[in-house]
């Protein structure tokens, strides 16, 4: 399910995440009523973005409580490994005033 990047703007966003989908690209997922939904333009389509600070920089506005990146591992792919499903990994990033304007990020991971 998608949701308008218009929508948001007055709502408090509890969590937000940054889904790596592929080596230089994202796009953002938001949580609203216990759903996940992907953010998308005002004309409809998909937001996508090149870096991970590139999606917190032009989202910055979005009042958020939590922050994480999503990123699936490729590697349970390669040949003669398990098969098995290897779980993505989710990490908690800093937002823009998230949890008040004096947090600071290390070297752009949003590490305080």
């Amino acid at each position: 399910m998608k949701i308008r990047l218009s929508q948001l703007r007055n709502i408090v966003i509890g969590r937000l995440r940054i889904r790596s989908v592929d080596l230089a690209l994202y796009t953002v997922e938001v949580q609203l009523g216990g759903e996940w939904q992907v953010l998308a333009s005002d004309t409809g389509k998909v937001l996508s973005f090149r870096s991970m600070e590139g999606a917190r920089k032009a989202l910055a506005s979005l009042q958020v409580l939590e922050a994480t990146l999503l990123h699936a591992s490729p590697y349970n792919e390669m040949i003669g490994v398990d098969t098995a499903p290897v779980p993505p990994m989710e990490v908690p990033i800093s937002w823009p005033a998230a949890g008040g304007a004096s947090q600071k990020r290390v070297r752009g991971f949003g590490r305080s």
